[in-house]
């Protein structure tokens, strides 16, 4: 007969010797025996622990590995309003919310301003007819002159006065910002602060009522390699400077002092005064001294 190395498993194993009382395995249950087992998760729980999960809140990662989830985004005043320079076309609703935000200038000055190109204004996304902030500004010898920032009382605490001001400086943004406003208006003042305007100093009796003018001045920082990057991936301004998070070193650190950023009682280097002494002279009055 063949090689019994060379029969199947399952014939092997449905067959009993000759002369032997031990009852033959059928050959469908030696079949089902040798398959491999394979181990399925039971239903609302974790496979690696065992711990039940619930089936409505799905398994969150609290580790500090590069695997974080990134955070949410926050809406910012841009998501809601677009920013353009007016035009002629404009000039209607420039006035209309000039009027409702109680600006001090005529209607001529405002149109005129509008025809000039000296107004950015701001409308909500959808409907552009609809303006509901205004800023007034020339630029003349590299710098910009804010004259006036109206916001309609109907956008007022959501943003608009930041993102038109914003457009007027982003008109020359090489140059330094001015701007006169009331001693009294608290709430402009912490707005343009905000933006990065500081107090210059003040003009006594500036209105016609006889009240202060805080004069207020803006010099551009410089944009750092992250935030150029962002902005021209198209990230808003606020996106843009947001802080990069934290790296698990930082994380594990916390608010100790990495040991580079120690202040140095001497300097890591020091340069030969006298100028003629070798490489290797150098190199053993540095680590000497």
């Amino acid at each position: 007969g063949p090689c019994p190395a060379r029969v199947p498993l399952a014939r092997r194993a449905s067959r009993a010797p000759r002369g032997s009382r031990t009852r033959a395995v059928p050959r469908r249950r030696v079949d089902l025996a040798i398959r491999p087992i394979v181990l399925q998760p039971s239903r609302g729980r974790d496979p690696a622990t065992g711990a039940a999960i619930d089936a409505e809140t799905p398994p969150t990662n609290d580790g500090d590995g590069d695997d974080d989830l990134p955070p949410a985004r926050i809406s910012t005043p841009a998501d809601f309003f677009d920013v353009r320079a007016a035009t002629d076309a404009d000039a209607a609703d420039v006035i209309a919310c000039a009027r409702a935000a109680g600006v001090e200038w005529s209607d001529a000055q405002m149109a005129e301003e509008t025809a000039k190109g000296n107004v950015v204004m701001a409308t909500r996304k959808g409907n552009p007819s609809s303006v509901v902030g205004v800023c007034c500004a020339w630029v003349v010898a590299g710098e910009v002159q804010i004259l006036e920032v109206a916001t309609h009382p109907s956008a007022r605490r959501e943003g608009v006065g930041g993102l038109v001001v914003r457009a007027a400086c982003d008109r020359c943004t090489g140059g330094d910002a001015f701007l006169e406003v009331r001693a009294t208006n608290s709430a402009a003042l912490g707005l343009y602060r905000k933006l990065g305007f500081d107090e210059e100093g003040r003009r006594r009796g500036y209105y016609n009522d006889g009240e202060d003018a805080v004069l207020m001045r803006m010099t551009p920082k410089a944009v750092s390699a992250r935030e150029l990057t962002r902005l021209m991936a198209g990230l808003t301004r606020e996106e843009a400077r947001r802080p990069a998070p934290k790296t698990p070193e930082e994380k594990q650190r916390g608010d100790a002092m990495h040991p580079q950023d120690y202040p140095r009682d001497r300097p890591a280097f020091r340069r030969d005064s006298q100028g003629g002494g070798g490489a290797n002279d150098g190199g053993n009055g540095g680590g000497g001294g």
